[in-house]
């Protein structure tokens, strides 16, 4: 992922992505911004800033959905050039040598998320959580994985099997228009993302018998 250039992708009206080796979502909201998933490497939280300076842009929230590094790797050094962002994960998020400032259960009463809903999706980690933005645009982490990435590697590791299979029926009932999984060049619809269930549950299920 040495050189990838940080492009922002509009998926609904004020949420986007920066796409990469790990998909980090962006949303603005009047003079509020957040960063969903960062990604791998100290570089890209470096270009990344890079790419927020120079668009005049000071994030003010990162928002992890679990703790593996390809995820949160990216906030060091993100909080080196923005030391006043405040990094937000779940209750259950552990990571060496990393720590949040803040968990998802301690936004209740702030105005800036009143309309993000945080999912608890368990099974790849214990902390796994989907992150519902105002713009009904779900990040979903690694609570999915992507069709060309399972046919490539079905043994890709989970904490929890049963949990698993459980956050996956979970994303399938919940309301959204579209939705982002950690590792993949696409933007997936609803219908997509249903497919997209089935097919990890179909995985799942060999593996679980």
């Amino acid at each position: 992922h040495g050189a990838d250039i940080i492009k922002l992708i509009n998926i609904s009206n004020e949420t986007s992505i920066l796409k990469g080796g790990t998909n980090t979502g962006f949303y603005k909201k009047n003079d509020k911004s957040f960063l969903i998933d960062p990604g791998v490497s100290l570089s890209r939280g470096f270009r990344i800033s890079k790419f927020l300076i120079e668009n005049h842009i000071s994030p003010d929230y990162i928002l992890i959905t679990h703790g593996h590094r390809d995820h949160y790797e990216a906030s060091i050094s993100l909080k080196e050039v923005f030391p006043k962002t405040i990094i937000i994960g779940s209750p259950q998020f552990k990571a060496p040598n990393f720590k949040i400032d803040l968990s998802f259960c301690d936004l209740n009463l702030n105005p800036d998320f009143q309309d993000f809903e945080f999912v608890p999706l368990p099974g790849h980690t214990k902390c796994s959580t989907g992150i519902l933005t105002p713009d009904k645009v779900f990040f979903i982490g690694d609570a999915l994985i992507s069709k060309e990435l399972l046919e490539r590697y079905p043994d890709t590791p989970i904490e929890n099997l049963k949990e698993q299979k459980k956050s996956i029926e979970k994303i399938y009932d919940i309301v959204f228009d579209y939705a982002v999984i950690g590792h993949s060049k696409s933007i997936y619809s609803k219908k997509e993302s249903h497919d997209l269930c089935l097919f990890n549950l179909k995985i799942l299920k060999g593996c679980l018998d």
